[in-house]
């Protein structure tokens, strides 16, 4: 019979890997936005990533706190969907201030209300962009950050199939991960070939969203069930990983074996054990932890500085730290004031 999920110590240093997984996308998104090269130590493949290890780490032992899949699929909507409908909505009105369409052309257009639908369901590719909005942009993307949601949506669900499989005693919950695993790398690889082969930018899409985020997401699974094994040799794995991503970055990066099968395993282990490591991210375990409204938040925000090119009158590094300091009081202000009020009413009325 398989044991139940052991669940993370309370004390950890989760919440500032969060703050800096999503300050590390918001540098990524300025770069590419602006057109800028600003130097950020940590990987941009791997920061959207590093979301997806900690969902999948976090959510093994969520679930076993809920009355079965119907129970743990509410109560993630009740975490996820307050703050993510206010960010969709609210820059669906404003941004009509910012459309070169009249405000009864904006509103009553189809455009508008496709945007609206496709985004409030999380599928943001249907209908990224809003009518008039950013024409003059890089990129015309409202919001380029809400691609994760039908990620984490489609592994949510995927629970509902793995969950009661490693309940019963005739699965065992680390082959089934590292099963899961090898299948998305597997996945990945065959899209990528095919998009070498065919060009077509929909295998990258699968390669780089679907599988690869699979993969990240039972590695965190999978490392909560030995995260016993993990704290009792903590720092032995933490040198060993750092060691491996060390060689790896300086000498193997552009192997395909190491990018898609050794480094996602060791670059998981890598970030579970740093936050198990020591007390140097606790300082931040007090507040209302808003990484997420943060990362919902900064893509439209930086395309409103490309709009009104922000950078031209008060520099780029200036116009970064602006973007950052938004970011993080509005990201504030909407957990504090929307998001956990929210969560407690829908909590205590049994919706």
């Amino acid at each position: 019979m398989n044991t139940p999920p052991l669940q993370p110590r309370h004390h950890n240093n989760f919440g500032i890997i969060r703050y800096i997984l999503a300050y590390s996308v918001l540098i990524s998104h300025f770069n590419v936005l602006t057109g800028n090269d600003l130097y950020w130590p940590i990987s941009s493949y791997y920061r959207v990533c590093g979301f997806f290890l900690m969902s999948g780490f976090f959510m093994y032992g969520s679930y076993m706190r809920h009355r079965g899949c119907r129970d743990f699929l509410k109560h993630r909507g009740i975490r996820l969907m307050p703050s993510y409908l206010f960010v969709v909505l609210f820059f669906a009105v404003a941004l009509c201030a910012v459309s070169t369409m009249s405000p009864g052309s904006y509103f009553t257009s189809l455009h508008w209300w496709k945007y609206v639908i496709a985004n409030v369901v999380s599928l943001n590719f249907v209908c990224p962009d809003l009518p008039g909005v950013f024409e003059n942009n890089i990129d015309t993307a409202v919001n380029g950050s809400l691609w994760t949601m039908k990620i984490e949506w489609l592994l949510y669900f995927s629970i509902a199939a793995v969950m009661p499989m490693i309940l019963s005693k005739y699965v065992r919950a680390s082959r089934l991960f590292i099963t899961i695993f090898i299948v998305a790398v597997i996945g990945r690889a065959w899209c990528d070939h095919q998009y070498d082969v065919t060009g077509r930018h929909v295998y990258k899409v699968f390669a780089n969203q679907y599988f690869t985020q699979t993969g990240f997401f039972y590695l965190g699974m999978l490392l909560n069930r030995w995260i016993d094994v993990i704290r009792k040799y903590l720092y032995w794995l933490l040198a060993a990983a750092l060691c491996v991503l060390l060689i790896g970055e300086n000498i193997l990066l552009d192997n395909p074996l190491y990018r898609m099968l050794i480094y996602p395993p060791v670059f998981s282990l890598f970030i579970v054990s740093i936050a198990f490591a020591g007390r140097w991210g606790r300082w931040v375990e007090g507040w209302e932890n808003c990484s997420y409204e943060i990362y919902l938040l900064h893509f439209p925000l930086i395309q409103l500085c490309v709009n009104y090119n922000v950078i031209s009158h008060i520099g780029i590094v200036q116009t970064l730290v602006g973007v950052i300091v938004l970011s993080s009081l509005a990201g504030y202000v909407i957990a504090r004031y929307i998001s956990v009020p929210v969560r407690r009413y829908l909590s205590s009325s049994g919706r």
